[in-house]
């Protein structure tokens, strides 16, 4: 027991000599944290100027207060038409005419983004349709109620939050667990696992228990100034749960890397280029499924991160999930790799002392 608390004592001491590594790792997620949350402030609701409103007050009214089931508004009103910004402008109301509803509305976009420009249309058309059954179809019109899957509406600023909490785990976790394992061979202390007694088995705990802390401490980090700059509120069971399991899978991930690579340069960019591709195919920008269709889905499905993902959005943002499901793929992925890890180090560095003895 002792030589354990020593190993894990021996890891933490480490951060002292990859103050740099510790530090990008922790400060990156924050720095997309802040630039979303200061583009995305006004969450779900769109600015846009509105004119000519007195040919259509009704209507305009109407739009204004067009929210979600939460009371979330779709749209918010930007007075003066500033420029960028943009604008509805009623040309002729909405009426009555001959048996037909008539009127004609204006949607002038200065963005050529594909997402904002369908996002405006979208809401504009949700808008219109709903004053029109509203106010003219009564009952001759489709009753459309709406329901949540998800506890509330989530804010742009807090799905966020969730998503670039995962983006820091897979760093995190990845690029602690490989450089446990790479220091060792580049200082040369790995002579000292070569030549040591210790089974394996025990040498392996005290570097995952090491790895999980130093995470907890970059993800305590994280969600402290994350609430600081966009307040929001957790499961706390639930989320810790998630980051402890999501931190031992990645980690094991990284503690594979580390033993067959031996450089820690090298350790470092695979690290970094696995977190990110990880966290994009596991819908932490969004959903893969409308990017690549069949395929997107079909990898994040194979995606464990995907889940872990989808835990955090849960237990931070009430999103929709099957998160006992979720928590199981992260277990079953855990006892694989963990089985993957002892098998390599004992191929890599236990056998060869056993056979230089």
């Amino acid at each position: 027991m002792k030589r354990l608390f020593y190993i894990i004592k021996k890891e933490i001491s480490d951060i002292k000599s990859n103050v740099a590594f510790f530090i990008i790792v922790v400060v990156m997620p924050l720095v997309y944290l802040s630039f979303w949350v200061l583009t995305v402030s006004k969450d779900v609701s769109f600015p846009v100027s509105l004119q000519n409103t007195d040919v259509d007050t009704s209507f305009a009214e109407h739009l204004l207060n067009y929210a979600t089931p939460d009371g979330v508004k779709y749209f918010y009103l930007v007075e003066g038409g500033k420029e960028n910004i943009e604008m509805i402008s009623i040309k002729e109301p909405i009426a009555f005419n001959n048996g037909e509803i008539v009127g004609r509305l204006e949607l002038n976009l200065g963005s050529i983004d594909l997402n904002m420009t369908k996002n405006y249309q979208n809401r504009l058309t949700g808008a219109t349709n709903s004053y029109i059954e509203k106010n003219f179809l009564a009952n001759k019109a489709i009753k459309i109620n709406e329901y949540k899957t998800n506890k509330r509406d989530v804010s742009w600023a807090n799905y966020f939050t969730a998503s670039l909490l995962g983006m820091g785990m897979l760093m995190a976790g990845l690029l602690f667990a490989a450089l446990s394992m790479t220091s060792e061979w580049k200082s040369g202390t790995i002579i000292f696992l070569f030549t040591s007694a210790q089974n394996p088995s025990w040498i392996l705990i005290g570097k995952e228990i090491a790895f999980l802390l130093k995470g907890f401490i970059a993800t305590a980090i994280f969600l402290l100034v994350a609430k600081i700059i966009s307040p929001f509120s957790f499961d706390y069971l639930g989320l810790f749960a998630s980051v402890f399991l999501g931190y031992w899978f990645i980690g094991l991930i990284g503690l594979i890397i580390g033993i067959l690579i031996k450089e820690p340069i090298v350790s470092f960019l695979i690290a970094l280029l696995a977190s990110v591709s990880f966290w994009i195919l596991g819908n932490g920008f969004g959903g893969m499924e409308f990017l690549l269709g069949s395929f997107g889905q079909i990898m994040v499905l194979l995606n464990p991160i995907a889940y872990l993902i989808a835990l955090l959005q849960y237990f931070i943002n009430g999103a929709a999930t099957n998160w006992l499901l979720d928590m199981l793929v992260l277990i079953g992925g855990i006892v694989l790799l963990q089985i993957v890890s002892y098998l390599l180090y004992r191929q890599k560095v236990y056998l060869p002392r056993l056979q230089k003895s």
